[in-house]
């Protein structure tokens, strides 16, 4: 089964709110993680789950540590209002590389690039005395 499959066929599915069809002990996870599901279950949402890398590392952790390493807010934001498609990595509201982003089919966005890439892309654009020098945020490069 396809992921677009996956997804459409979780569309037609009674949403759950309850935590505990993904945590096993919401308590165990960090706090801001704990807000958002507590959030998510009194909104009736489908269980939160926090966006990835492709290497399963959790996208507001590498975030919040590489901001506290360089002193600098970074932020990822959508170019487009399209599902999925490239979104725009910023570093002290600059833009410096794209990145391409899905909905995986069990509800979490996966960014298309490693953590170990991404931090690379922040401390260049970081050490870069150019951050509109715009780059690719592929693994491939």
């Amino acid at each position: 089964m396809t992921a677009e499959e996956r997804i459409a066929e979780l569309g037609e599915e009674e949403p759950t709110s309850d935590p505990s069809d993904v945590y096993d002990d919401v308590t165990s996870l960090p706090q801001w993680w704990r807000e958002v599901v507590y959030e998510f279950e009194e909104n009736g949402l489908r269980p939160y789950q926090p966006s990835r890398f492709t290497d399963d590392e959790i996208v507001r952790e590498v975030v919040s540590k590489l901001e506290q390493r360089y002193d600098v807010e970074i932020r990822l934001g959508a170019k487009n209002p399209e599902p999925d498609g490239p979104w725009a990595i910023h570093v002290d509201g600059e833009p410096v590389a794209d990145v391409e982003h899905r909905r995986e089919p069990d509800g979490y966005t996966r960014y298309g690039v490693s953590s170990d890439r991404f931090e690379e892309i922040v401390a260049s654009a970081i050490e870069s005395d150019d951050r509109g020098d715009r780059g690719s945020g592929s693994d491939s490069e």
